[in-house]
């Protein structure tokens, strides 16, 4: 790939992101039904929040039930949609600072808010999938039902493709057609269960001392299960992941798994500050030439975190942006 193309290529990859990353945040904030409580309210209902004394990854505290949408709402249009989406969101960023403050920026005020953004988000996947079934069936309804949260436990991407089957032939076979497809298809996450990474043995990283090691030295210890994070430190979602890893850790039998954590950066300089900051309990690794590197291309990785469980026999188990569902499926 020359130079120019390149540049096109990381432009369009980092568009799709930051719709993505979007829609995550926006639909994630939408919908919720008790959005009116006084901020007095909220503000005591904040105080009330109590330390997490045990680890449960898909737990949402009580004090984030006024802001669960209805999954019996309905809208008639974008229109509406939107309005009460823009509503939401500034109705819950307000809530999740005061909460923060209140509790001193507390880690367990953290993960609570992030299970809560989770939970939300799935809960309002099931009214913006609904708006979407009895939408007009164009180019935006397509790329809206394309573009889902990695976080989701409630609307399957076969599902979607379900119901992107349902539009005109035309449509479906369109640029924009064609591209949601490729969305839909990659958000199963199943391409490369069974892959050996043994292909990459040779393959070169450099380490948080800026020298080179190879590959296959990161699977020189023996244990059961390699968790392998990719992501970056410019990606929210991904330090956040790490973030809520941290403090799953104690749930985890880590004498049979090993975690490495990847990453795309391609200033070392920040990815070494942020290695820094984060303070994270494993090893980390820079990737060269970021989204252009072989690895990251032979994956067929195209949106981060993305998560990739290892056997011993370095054989991929299980792919997914969402730690959660690795962690519940396998490691407890």
């Amino acid at each position: 790939m020359n130079g120019s193309k390149l540049i096109v290529h990381f432009v369009i990859i980092k568009c799709i992101q930051t719709m993505l990353h979007f829609l995550i945040i926006s639909i994630t904030l939408l919908f919720f039904t008790c959005c009116t409580s006084p901020d007095e309210q909220r503000s005591e209902k904040a105080k009330q929040l109590p330390e997490a004394k045990a680890v449960d990854l898909f737990a949402v505290d009580s004090v984030y039930k006024p802001f669960f949408p209805d999954t019996n709402f309905t809208f008639n249009n974008y229109k509406d949609l939107f309005s009460y989406r823009k509503q939401i969101m500034m109705s819950l960023d307000s809530f999740s600072k005061k909460i923060l403050e209140t509790n001193n920026n507390s880690d367990s005020v953290k993960l609570a808010n992030i299970s809560a953004s989770h939970h939300i988000t799935d809960l309002l996947e099931v009214v913006t999938f609904k708006f979407f079934r009895t939408a007009n069936r164009d180019a935006m309804a397509m790329d809206m039902i394309s573009f889902s949260s990695p976080y989701s436990n409630t609307i399957s991407m076969e599902q979607r493709h379900q119901l992107f089957n349902t539009f005109p032939k035309e449509l479906q076979n369109s640029k924009a057609g064609k591209a949601a497809l490729i969305r839909i298809q990659e958000g199963i996450y199943d391409k490369n269960i069974g892959y050996n990474i043994a292909v990459f043995d040779q393959l070169k990283l450099k380490d948080t001392a800026s020298q080179d090691i190879l590959f296959k030295n990161i699977f020189v210890s023996n244990h059961d299960y390699y968790l392998l994070m990719l992501g970056a430190s410019w990606c929210h979602p991904c330090r956040e992941e790490e973030f809520q890893m941290k403090h799953w850790l104690s749930a985890i039998d880590t004498s049979k798994l090993k975690l490495v954590a990847l990453s795309i950066d391609t200033k070392e300089k920040k990815w070494i500050e942020y290695i820094r900051n984060d303070n994270n309990p494993w090893s980390s690794y820079l990737l060269e030439n970021g989204w252009d590197n072989n690895t990251v291309k032979k994956l067929g990785v195209s949106s981060i975190p993305r998560n990739f469980l290892i056997n011993n026999k370095k054989q991929v188990v299980m792919e997914h942006a969402d730690l959660r569902k690795i962690i519940r499926k396998y490691l407890l």
